[in-house]
């Protein structure tokens, strides 16, 4: 019997059907958006060497990977808030906020570019922007079920 799990890339679908395909097939993101999501999900399994190649070969730097290696270890991610995204033939740009265990709460807000070679896409690089806020009375972006204000918003 098979066992659903959430994405961790907060999708709303099971894991299996949103971010697992691409994780296990580069080929399988047909959108930067998906590409975006399993990074995220990569992030948050430790998946290096997924980040490694769906980062662009002009952009890759010999440390890459110890510092990949390092984030993963040590960051516990929270949850993932797509806020815009825009896709041309070749080029994409989305705008998201990665939240992350943090005293008070981390977040990554980033505007990420991607293009499309060679029928794959990947990630160029990003423009990290102002932290947004969050309502206290939203329920918390972790997943517990609570307002924000009671769990990660204290």
């Amino acid at each position: 019997m098979m066992t659903s799990t959430a994405c961790a890339c907060q999708s709303g679908l099971d894991y299996n059907v949103c971010c697992q395909p691409v994780l296990s097939n580069h080929n399988k993101a047909s959108m930067a958006t998906q590409l975006m999501r399993a990074r995220y999900s990569a992030f948050t399994l430790g998946k290096i060497d997924f980040l490694l190649q769906t980062l662009h070969p002009d952009k890759r730097q010999p440390d890459d990977r110890e510092h990949l290696e390092t984030i993963c270890a040590t960051t516990t991610w929270l949850g993932l808030t797509i806020l815009a995204n825009t896709q041309q033939t070749d080029t994409a740009s989305v705008e998201f906020v990665a939240f992350y265990d943090d005293s008070p709460l981390g977040q990554l807000h980033e505007r990420s570019q991607f293009t499309y070679e060679t029928g794959l896409w990947f990630y160029r690089d990003g423009l990290i922007l102002p932290p947004v806020s969050l309502p206290r009375n939203a329920v918390c972006l972790c997943g517990s079920g609570l307002k924000f204000k009671r769990c990660h918003g204290r």
